[in-house]
């Protein structure tokens, strides 16, 4: 009897565009799947795979936006070659988009195979299971621009594949099998109809880890975490991919999933149970990453999975998320006592009538809100996904969607995925816009890689530039927020600053303890730099030393301390604080003179006390950047304060517009309408091209064109109190690209800091 017929399969490298929305090297899990089930057919199956050939993995730039992932093609076809094989497979993942050839490494490596394996059949396969974007592209094109094919097998291999291949040995016609194109009498063609999806899925086997050596595996997929090839993971471990369902019950407009229309469909848990305990127990796995599209469909199903991962001990994530409206607070506490690394959920847009009207989810944003503050109280990490400029989206309701993440980030902690919309072939969003002659350029004629960097949807409410706009603000927020811990010692202050803006502190201030473990907490989140304010920081100087060492041995990379700069006169703590690590100093000088200075500081010999400190954290190396309160007084001298300080060295200089709280309430007879302060303002900005001078706490349309990169945001911190006090029903700012950075204009009530008045109109015409 002859031997059966052996199969290979081949994961190729890829060119990875260096923003992507996908996990790349968990890929090839459809590969498995399908080697898994060639191999239950009997058909005897070995694995080359790319990524995974060597001890550590390949990643090299290729152009600016594009990496090669993989080892080279020379290496790929030594490998290759060292296999004898009846049938070579080349898959496709939504990383090797064969619509866009050119774009992947499909061609090179079919021509080496055909060199190395000449009588083989040779074929593309998909192997798509699910959980990553699939792209639709005419397979007959692809045997006519690679003539080494023999077929291509579209969508889910595995309900098929096992009949291609043994036709193909057999050198048997494949006539009659759906979704299959092939070479007949020296012509390409597609088999019509459409394939049954694989079911149940039961019958089918576990992915064939086995043909891969496990350890390199896992080496490489350490050095994926490192290279950031795996989103959101920052921790290097053994991490093992699997699949509880397929396909999905929802159609969103946007998703790819909609191409092969695969209903879902899923694995028992009686299957699932002995399944993935063997696999973590065999491959010593840390964590299960399961890259279902949508996990929680049957939400009984669900339930008892997570118990038993629960029980087991098993660490798991489900990467692509959930519906919140499926997630209870029973499942969540589980989920956490299992060591999920942290809970994605998908709320689309902030705003409930894009949810339902133009997305069609049926989501009660409610539920979003439930599973953030839920997973706060657990302290288990959660992350929302949102979707902007969607056709039939206003920017008024961008902005909701941007004002809905913050406020969840602010608040709750959820971290907001935030991603603009990207008409991928084959979905309903491409189809409309299509239809409209809405794109802005067509997303065919750019290479891929920049479709997850560009909006190219131009509808008559919005243009691309502002959708990247809208974009880009959020994620300078989100970004400020994630990356900077701000730590508030809640120390007294000995000045008394008209203009002070601080509320009143807590009756008692934060322990050490409860400091240095904060300082942790948020650098084992990913910040990376610490902010030290609270008063005056330095009236607690040894909570102050410490905390600075202990941020800077637990890998922080800068430190900075927020003061008014009166205690570092003394020469001995300046030098403490450059030798605990605090490489950066944030003070203030409200005027060029000593008078005034301390007038505003409430001390006399202020002034004198805050240039000695900055004097001596200077000579100590600590950068010091200063802010300038633009007070009525401050403004009338505001040019000569930037000339003294840019005369003692400083480079930074933040001019600071008073926002109405604290004290400056207080005081309002001392702050300036705006269309009385842009002109001093705007020609003080002018006059210093030099400096890195910017304007904070204006409204960036009352700034000249020319000078709008110079409006600098507020402190992210102070964001949640001061939003409060904008107001809400100004259209021009709900319809402005910036009100996520500038928050718009103030409330009636605070006129007197703020007037919408025929003077501000003749000052800066489009805000009129």
């Amino acid at each position: 009897m002859p031997s059966p017929p052996r199969v290979l399969f081949v994961n190729p490298p890829v060119k990875l565009p260096r923003v992507f929305a996908h996990y790349p090297t968990f890929s090839n899990i459809g590969m498995l799947y399908n080697a898994a089930v060639v191999e239950q057919a009997g058909l005897a199956g070995a694995v080359v795979d790319a990524y995974y050939l060597r001890d550590r993995l390949n990643c090299r730039a290729l152009q600016t936006d594009v990496m090669h992932v993989g080892v080279e093609l020379d290496d790929l076809a030594a490998a290759t070659a060292e296999h004898g094989a009846e049938a070579v497979v080349i898959v496709s993942t939504m990383f090797s988009d064969l619509h866009r050839l050119g774009e992947t490494y499909v061609r090179e490596v079919a021509t080496a195979l055909r060199r190395s394996h000449p009588q083989a059949a040779l074929l593309v396969a998909d192997c798509h299971v699910c959980g990553m974007n699939y792209f639709p592209y005419d397979p007959v094109r692809l045997l006519e621009q690679v003539p080494e094919l023999d077929a291509v097998v579209l969508g889910e291999g595995d309900a098929k594949l096992v009949e291609v291949l043994r036709r193909l040995t057999a050198r048997a016609p494949l006539d009659g099998i759906p979704e299959v194109a092939f070479r007949a009498d020296g012509q390409a063609r597609l088999n019509p109809g459409t394939a049954a999806p694989t079911r149940p899925l039961d019958a089918l086997p576990p992915p064939a880890f086995h043909l891969l050596d496990m350890e390199r595996y896992f080496s490489c997929i350490a050095d994926a975490v490192r290279t950031d090839l795996v989103h959101e993971y920052h921790a290097p471990g053994r991490f093992l991919p699997l699949l509880t369902s397929r396909g999905c019950v929802y159609s969103c407009s946007f998703c790819t999933q909609q191409v092969l229309r695969h209903p879902w469909r899923a694995h028992s848990v009686e299957y699932l149970a002995p399944m993935i305990r063997e696999l973590v127990a065999r491959y010593r796995a840390d964590r299960v990453f399961f890259l279902d599209n949508n996990i929680s469909v049957d939400p009984e199903r669900f339930r008892q999975l997570v118990e038993l991962l629960a029980a087991e001990g098993i660490a798991w994530d489900a990467v692509n998320g959930y519906r919140a409206d499926g997630l209870t607070t029973e499942t969540l506490a589980l989920m956490r006592r299992a060591g999920n690394a942290k809970v994605t959920v998908s709320a689309e847009s902030g705003d409930p009538e894009v949810l339902r009207s133009i997305v069609q989810k049926r989501l009660d944003l409610k539920a979003v809100i439930g599973v953030a503050r839920t997973c706060r109280d657990l302290g288990l990490p959660s992350q929302v996904h949102y979707v902007i400029g969607l056709p039939g989206e206003t920017k008024p309701q961008i902005n909701n969607t941007l004002e809905f993440a913050t406020m969840l980030h602010e608040e709750l902690g959820a971290l907001p995925l935030i991603q603009h919309a990207i008409p991928f072939r084959g979905t309903a969003l491409y189809r409309e816009c299509e239809a409209r002659s809405w794109f802005d350029p067509h997303p065919d004629t750019i290479p891929l890689c920049e479709l997850e960097t560009r909006p190219v949807i131009r509808t008559p409410d919005f243009t691309p530039a502002e959708v990247l706009r809208f974009k880009r603000n959020a994620r300078f927020l989100i970004d400020a927020r994630e990356t900077l811990a701000v730590v508030d010692l809640g120390a007294p202050c000995n000045s008394r600053c008209l203009h002070c803006e601080r509320t009143a502190p807590a009756a008692t201030p934060p322990s050490d303890e409860e400091l240095l473990a904060l300082m942790r907490e948020r650098h084992g989140r990913g910040a990376v730099e610490l902010l030290v304010k609270g008063g005056e920081p330095t009236l607690r100087p040894e909570t102050l030393l410490c905390l600075a060492r202990e941020a800077r041995a637990v890998g922080y990379r800068h430190v900075t301390l927020a003061t008014n700069g009166r205690m570092l006169g003394y020469l001995r703590l300046a030098q403490g604080l450059a030798e605990a690590g605090i490489d950066r100093v944030v003070t203030s000088v409200h005027a060029p003179g000593a008078a005034e200075h301390d007038r505003m500081a409430g001390v006399t010999g202020a002034w004198h006390q805050t240039l000695a400190g900055i004097r001596n954290a200077s000579q100590q190396g600590i950068t010091v950047e200063v802010t300038v309160r633009l007070t009525r007084a401050g403004l009338a001298v505001v040019g000569e304060t930037v000339d003294l300080l840019a005369a003692r060295g400083i480079r930074t200089v933040h001019l600071r517009y008073p926002a109405p709280r604290g004290n400056v309430l207080e005081n309002r007879d001392d702050i300036l309408p705006f269309p009385a302060a842009m002109p001093t303002i705007v020609s003080v900005l002018r006059d210093f091209p030099r400096l890195d001078l910017s304007i904070q706490g204006v409204p960036f349309c009352l700034l000249p064109p020319e000078l709008r990169e110079r409006a600098a945001p507020l402190p992210f911190f102070s964001f949640p109190e001061l939003r409060r006090l904008k107001a809400k029903h100004v259209d021009r700012c709900r319809a402005c690209t910036e009100l996520v950075l500038c928050l718009g204009l103030w409330r009636e009530e605070f006129e007197a800091l703020y007037r919408q008045s025929e003077a501000l109109a003749r000052w800066s015409p489009e805000v009129a």
